[in-house]
């Protein structure tokens, strides 16, 4: 199983006791039959998803009548920039950047030996601090866990606004990518941590579906020794509510393929987004989700399941599926 796989399932789990607690005594009530409603289509993702697909709960979710919605403001390059600039200190790494523009993507780095920040937005206009630290200075003055080390170095570049909060996902080892140690501290042991940006307990997660990618490196004594981050929202002003589908609307939107695919498994396939194959998929997590469109977040749904092609074999997969009505 890829680790895009187990983040999404990290995530899914993350939040159903709140989801289920927080709802269960707001579960829509039986209505008489209509025709269902149409969600907006999903934005593109590159894996492909399967045809003819027959689509079923295999665990019954709990959902709200209505979530709200929020006018949300991002980081601009600027501001992120600055983020970075009030923390380069911290790591004794100079106030001096360059710059490289390659395929409409812009990287500002700063660095020192053995350490470097470094900003990049994409020409979608998304948004990553990227951090990596071989030779620290010096220990941490006191001991932290490593959730607590992890968590604030992400708080210190970023101000979260009132109601978002870093939520944990997990805690991995290694090996981890690139990762040398070129001082003699004593770092002896390593672990990843991974953090999801949350609003009154959903999870958001990025335009496209994915989870937010926010993971960080920590050492035994508290070093970060590196870290992959994006931006949360740098505001949100509340903007009314949005009615959330029914069970049958999320059916008959998936059947309709205004669902997006956006991670998937196929062992019969090499790689993340390898053909999907299945004829009949099983929900077995179904997660609320904020996600940003046209600069609010939304109510959305990551639904993971397996599905089941003609001879059997199992498959992955977890679709986004935004969860209010199309209004245009």
């Amino acid at each position: 199983m890829n680790r895009r796989t187990v983040f999404f399932i990290g995530l899914l789990s993350l939040v159903v006791v709140v989801v289920s607690l927080s709802f269960s005594g707001r579960v829509r009530p039986a209505a008489p039959t209509q025709p269902p409603v149409v969600v907006r289509p999903a934005p593109v993702i590159e894996i492909q998803q399967p045809d003819n697909v027959v689509f079923s709960f295999a665990s019954q979710p709990a959902l709200p009548t209505s979530l709200p919605v929020y006018s949300a403001t991002d980081y601009t390059p600027a501001q992120l920039d600055r983020a970075v600039l009030n923390n380069l200190s911290v790591f004794s790494i100079p106030a001096s950047p360059s710059s490289l523009i390659r395929s409409g993507t812009e990287t500002t780095t700063w660095a020192r030996e053995g350490a470097d920040f470094s900003t990049t937005v994409s020409q979608g206009g998304a948004k990553t601090i990227v951090f990596h630290q071989s030779q620290a200075r010096s220990k941490p003055s006191s001991t932290s866990s490593v959730t607590e080390a992890a968590s604030q170095f992400i708080t210190g570049l970023f101000a979260l606004p009132p109601g978002v909060t870093l939520s944990q996902i997990e805690i991995f080892d290694g090996p981890f990518d690139g990762l040398s140690i070129q001082d003699s501290l004593g770092a002896s042991v390593f672990q990843g941590v991974s953090f999801s940006y949350t609003l009154g307990g959903i999870p958001i997660v990025t335009s496209g579906g994915g989870p937010s990618s926010n993971s960080v490196v920590v050492d035994n004594l508290g070093i970060i020794r590196s870290a992959t981050l994006n931006p949360p929202p740098q505001s949100l002003t509340p903007a009314g509510s949005l009615p959330i589908i029914t069970k049958g609307d999320v059916i008959a939107n998936l059947s309709q393929k205004r669902a997006a695919v956006v991670s998937g498994n196929n062992p019969q396939t090499v790689g993340l987004g390898g053909a999907l194959t299945f004829r009949s998929f099983a929900i077995d997590k179904t997660l609320l989700v904020y996600a940003e469109e046209e600069g609010r977040l939304m109510p959305a749904l990551l639904l993971h399941g397996t599905g089941a092609d003609t001879s059997g074999v199992s498959q992955e997969a977890t679709y986004f599926l935004w969860a209010s009505p199309q209004t245009n």
